[in-house]
């Protein structure tokens, strides 16, 4: 291929690469290899002063500028102690929230599904100091590989990105912290795709001493299904302490389409919380069903503050 004809149009062709697949879906999957004709099999991106390479199988938002919004949300849940206190307009008219501490909030944040670590290096980076560590797990192989590239591109050394299912390493990695004796406080950082989380993944955020997730999720079905099995009261199904949701945003990173990004802030509930949970008489129907009002509410107030 020519080099004028890399730069026709205002863009620049990186290269040109062929995929065969012999499946009755229109994807490719990971395992049919891919042929490169000319040039590279990836693109580099910027997002949050950062810079990101993306290789074919690698997740990465389109919508860079509203991304770097939706990032900015999940930073600031992130570095908001246990109980999140957010003051200014919506982030979507332009403005970012504002978290109030008393004191430096430090924690060791887990970033499930991380992709190429797009999240999670602007997250080491905005929530600073607050994060000391970051690790995140991916099922893709050359997300894995791109995620760690991008870590050392930007000179991001608390990062550790770790391939395989997430509900084998994350049982893993939490295995691993205990017998280190980690005190600092647990966040996680779930990113799952449509389709969400791993059943047995939900019973171990559970049941590990995790103090705050914060789902973001392009599928808000699936995202309310895991959020209500995260805040279940105790039974002989759900086992460990629950969450409560504290905060739910809708964010638009697909203008003029049905489809929106979520992101719901979890905490684990406290000692004043947990006669709540074990409340007999709302029944498990009745309080999933007060946990989805909660999140609805949330989502049309901050709806009616843009």
């Amino acid at each position: 291929m020519k080099q004028n004809k890399r730069e026709t149009c205002g863009y620049t062709l990186n290269g040109v690469c062929i995929q065969v697949h012999n499946g009755m879906n229109d994807t490719g999957g990971v395992s049919d290899a891919i042929t490169v004709l000319d040039g590279v099999s990836y693109i580099h991106e910027r997002m949050c002063d950062l810079e990101f390479r993306v290789s074919l199988h690698s997740f990465f938002q389109v919508n860079v500028m509203a991304a770097e919004r939706l990032y900015d949300l999940v930073a600031n849940f992130i570095a908001c102690q246990s109980r999140v206190t957010l003051f200014g307009k919506s982030f979507l008219s332009g403005y970012t929230f504002i978290c109030c501490h008393k004191k430096i909030w430090k924690c060791c944040c887990y970033y499930i599904c991380c992709g190429t670590g797009g999240i999670g290096l602007c997250i080491a980076k905005k929530a600073y100091p607050h994060v000391t560590k970051l690790i995140g797990l991916e099922i893709v192989e050359d997300a894995v590989k791109d995620a760690k590239f991008n870590a050392e591109l930007n000179g991001i050394t608390t990062a550790e990105f770790i391939a395989g299912p997430a509900e084998k390493t994350l049982t893993d990695v939490l295995t691993r912290l205990n017998e280190e004796n980690n005190t600092e406080d647990k966040v996680a950082i779930v990113n799952p795709p449509r389709s969400g989380l791993h059943s047995s993944v939900l019973h171990r955020l559970r049941d590990e001493d995790i103090d705050k997730i914060v789902y973001v999720s392009c599928n808000p079905k699936s995202c309310m299904s895991d959020v209500l099995r995260l805040c279940l009261p105790l039974s002989s199904r759900q086992s460990g302490i629950p969450f409560k949701p504290v905060y739910a945003v809708a964010c638009d990173l697909f203008p003029h389409t049905e489809h929106v990004e979520m992101v719901v802030c979890l905490v684990k509930c406290s000692d004043e919380d947990l006669d709540w949970c074990k409340l007999k008489e709302t029944g498990k129907f009745k309080k999933s069903r007060f946990i989805q009002n909660k999140i609805q509410e949330a989502i049309q107030k901050e709806a009616k503050s843009i």
